[in-house]
């Protein structure tokens, strides 16, 4: 993409959030970003200027050429488009890209639910949740980690950034319950060497702990 065409990104972030992936992403994609820091504990996200970009009052949103995108989902798929030349996601209209849609819908859609029914021990009607049980989401996270090293088979892309990047959110504080999914740690430990997702979490570690330290001034 020219230069003189690549849209300005701005991203609003808070650290120890689901900004994070975001963040991660902007890094994949290796594009210059501005860095919007709200400060959540101050409800940053609930001013008159945020609620008019996502009036969900949430984090991430990340603006192009002053434009709002939100969800994750949303983020991912988009710029992962309008920025090709990082390769984060396959060409539309191939089998590769309905499977990519697929695992792009499946982390935030489908396991995060699941996952939170299980641990607000929720029942569920396995008939009528859309989502599915948590043996089930197991299940298939399973199935898609056959193909290995990534979601998608030899290739990284942004569907590993959602999905795996939720599991990885996820094991950090609920490990015991992936414990039986064949290949995951494997998997989440080539997700922690990346680069970029190294570069986020220092990025995230810094504004929290600047944040920290302005409360106790």
């Amino acid at each position: 993409m020219p230069a003189s065409s690549t849209p300005k990104v701005t991203l609003y972030f808070a650290p120890r959030s689901r900004a994070s992936r975001a963040l991660w992403l902007l890094e994949e994609l290796g594009v210059p970003y501005e860095l919007r820091v709200l400060d959540l504990t101050r409800a940053d996200q609930k001013t008159d200027e945020l609620l008019a970009l996502n009036p969900m009052g949430k984090v991430p949103i990340v603006t192009l050429d002053g434009h709002p995108i939100w969800e994750t989902t949303a983020i991912t798929a988009h710029l992962c488009d309008v920025f090709p030349e990082a390769g984060l996601a396959p060409k539309i209209g191939t089998p590769a890209r309905a499977d990519y849609y697929r695992w792009l819908s499946f982390g935030t859609g489908v396991m995060e639910p699941a996952f939170m029914d299980l641990v607000k021990k929720h029942e569920v009607n396995t008939r009528q949740a859309g989502w599915g049980d948590f043996a089930s989401v197991k299940r298939a996270i399973a199935a898609g980690l056959e193909k290995g090293p990534w979601l998608l088979g030899d290739r990284f892309t942004g569907a590993d950034l959602v999905t795996g990047g939720t599991l990885d959110f996820f094991t950090m504080w609920a490990a015991d319950q992936f414990a039986d999914i064949p290949g995951l740690d494997a998997y989440l430990k080539r997700l922690r060497a990346r680069p970029a997702l190294r570069k986020a979490r220092e990025i995230d570690q810094e504004v929290f702990a600047r944040q920290e330290a302005a409360h106790a001034s």
